[in-house]
């Protein structure tokens, strides 16, 4: 099977890893000493630029673009970056603020973490503890302003209209872009531009024994997958592992058959892991994650009226826990004070 090499996530682990030479360490450890990252720049360039090039190609682009399936080289770092840039801002680097980050985490931090039946199950319990305001099966048709001018909206559904202060979206872009056509055609027009990465995972059962997240795969390789997670070691899943393919490099995967797309993943799996695997089942993700390429450049043409607020992951970040932390400070502010 292939070699796998260990992506350092400590001090320790840095100075043991073989994923980079001693001359490409010593010259990711020269970053505090770079320009801060240009926002006309590329992410590409600017991780190049502020870690080198053995860093990038080895680490920092299987990690960062397979986590977006998306080609760094094509991710303006005004748009892909936002976050990284406010870390350099605030520490005066990347490698202090990684570092502070390493030194000052809470041992009490939890592992990431599933659900028995899945990631639906949040949602699902969401909607049974709301169960008595949430309205399912309701798709929203439009918004407009409430014509007596007190600055309400009446959101409405096939199954009628309901008077509102505020409007917070959570849809994907082109959902979003159909509900404020009516009253924000600007912005309308300017969601359907963002573009989204396709993704296909394939989820296969095998003895392989692996403790860890999974890996990542450097695009330099003669491989299609992306990345896999060890769901057996780090869900607790026995056996399970899920093969991601797609992508910004490989959008045509998404058409492929489930018997092509499960014999690429079974095979590349075997040629890496050194063991067998069977597959489970085949998912498609025609708009998986948001692409954060040229596109987003449409961005900064989004502006919704007062009232209306987006909270998705392509106005702020992807994840489960950067969602709820949205939606908590959000909840806090349309509430108000008590």
């Amino acid at each position: 099977g292939g070699k796998l090499r260990e992506a350092p996530r400590s001090l320790s682990a840095f100075r043991r890893t073989d994923l980079l030479s001693p001359t490409a360490k010593l010259r990711l450890l020269a970053e505090p000493l770079t320009d801060p990252i240009d926002p006309e720049e590329s992410a590409e360039a600017a991780f190049v630029r502020k870690f080198g090039r053995e860093a990038y190609t080895n680490l920092i682009a299987p990690l960062f673009g397979g986590t977006y399936g998306s080609d760094p080289a094509r991710m303006p770092a005004k748009y892909a970056l936002k976050p990284i840039m406010g870390m350099e801002e605030k520490n005066g680097s990347l490698l202090r603020a990684a570092l502070s980050r390493l030194v000052f985490a809470s041992d009490e931090t939890p592992p990431p973490a599933s659900f028995e039946s899945g990631l639906q199950r949040l949602p699902e319990a969401l909607a049974e503890e709301h169960a008595d305001r949430l309205h399912r099966e309701t798709p929203v048709t439009g918004i407009e302003r409430a014509d007596d001018g007190d600055g309400e909206w009446l959101v409405h559904t096939d199954n009628g209209s309901r008077r509102v202060d505020h409007v917070v979206l959570t849809t994907p872009a082109d959902t979003t872009a159909d509900i404020v056509e009516g009253v924000d055609a600007e912005s309308a027009a300017a969601l359907r531009e963002f573009n989204y990465n396709p993704l296909v995972m394939v989820h296969l059962e095998s003895p392989a024994r692996a403790d860890g997240f999974g890996y990542q795969v450097r695009r330099t390789e003669p491989l299609r997958t992306l990345g896999v997670t060890w769901n057996t070691s780090l869900f607790d899943r026995d056996g399970v592992y899920t093969v991601f393919l797609g992508g910004m490099h490989d959008p045509g995967a998404i058409d492929r058959d489930d018997a092509t797309l499960g014999e690429t993943a079974v095979s590349e799996f075997r040629r890496v892991m050194g063991v067998d695997a069977e597959v489970v089942n085949v998912e498609r993700m025609p708009r998986a994650f948001p692409a954060w390429d040229d596109s987003w450049a449409a961005s900064e043409r989004v502006d919704p009226p007062e009232g209306i607020t987006l909270a998705t992951n392509y106005t702020g970040r992807m994840g489960v826990p950067s969602r709820v932390r949205e939606a908590r400070r959000l909840a806090g502010r349309l509430a108000g004070p008590e």
